[in-house]
């Protein structure tokens, strides 16, 4: 009988000791699949937030080259003004003031190519700011389950979207009004 009962607990035992392999064996493979998800979205987050990055500073860069654009074609048309001036005071000099006249309008006419480079410029980033704003909307959905923390992060990073979004359309106004002022004079 004592025999018997040694043998019970014994096999009680180790059904026991193979319950708690299987059990940790279960919850060692769930960490490590938790941890797989948090490094690809990890990977991702840093990945996206690069190209946010980058389209920031292409975005500024345009800026600032449509701005200098600006500048330049103003003092353009200034130089011009005092050009026709001159001609009107100084007969003699008005095949020399001719030719600058002209330099100046090739001038104007190779900013006005480089304008319509920008342009372009400004719509493929556009295009790129889409491609990054649909994928995001693919990761959030994909992500739901992985907290709050994470969910505010991809909120941020949406909001950084939206916030160059309407940089680039203040950029497209600036260049709108910067074609109408060019085409009315």
């Amino acid at each position: 009988m004592h025999e018997e009962r040694i043998t019970i607990l014994f096999e009680n035992n180790e059904a026991y000791r193979r319950m708690i392999t299987d059990i940790s064996g279960n919850v060692n493979n769930t960490l490590i699949g938790f941890e797989a998800i948090n490094q690809k979205f990890e990977a991702g987050y840093s990945k996206y937030k690069h190209c946010v990055e980058e389209t920031s500073k292409e975005l500024r860069i345009a800026k600032h080259r449509v701005g200098e654009t600006k500048s330049e074609k103003k003092q353009l048309m200034n130089e011009m003004t005092n050009m026709i001036e001159q001609l009107k005071d100084q007969k003699e000099k008005e095949s020399t003031l001719r030719e600058q006249v002209e330099k100046l309008q090739i001038k104007a006419n190779k900013e006005e190519n480089e304008k319509e480079n920008l342009m372009k410029s400004v719509k493929q980033l556009e295009n790129k700011v889409e491609l990054l704003e649909r994928a995001i909307k693919e990761k959030d959905e994909g992500i739901l389950g992985l907290g709050e923390e994470k969910r505010e992060a991809i909120r941020q990073l949406c909001m950084w979207i939206d916030y160059h979004r309407s940089r680039c359309d203040d950029l497209k106004e600036i260049l709108s009004k910067s074609n109408k002022a060019q085409r009315a004079t």
